[in-house]
């Protein structure tokens, strides 16, 4: 199965939306969670990019 365009940056929107959850302390309300409709720019997902990659060179 190949990649369509923009499945490379789907994992980047999952974290970026994880961290828009834990910054604005709605773990526990899944409603506003659901409802958040704000688009993430591509600042947002390379802002997520370099966390991620700040994290692995951590590691490494």
């Amino acid at each position: 199965m190949g990649l369509s365009k923009g499945d490379a940056d789907c994992g980047l929107f999952v974290l970026r939306h994880m961290l828009e959850i834990i910054k604005l302390d709605v773990c526990n309300s899944f409603e506003k969670v659901l409802t958040m409709e704000e688009p993430y720019s591509r600042d947002d997902i390379d802002d997520v990019r370099k966390r991620c990659a700040e994290c692995f060179l951590e590691v490494i």
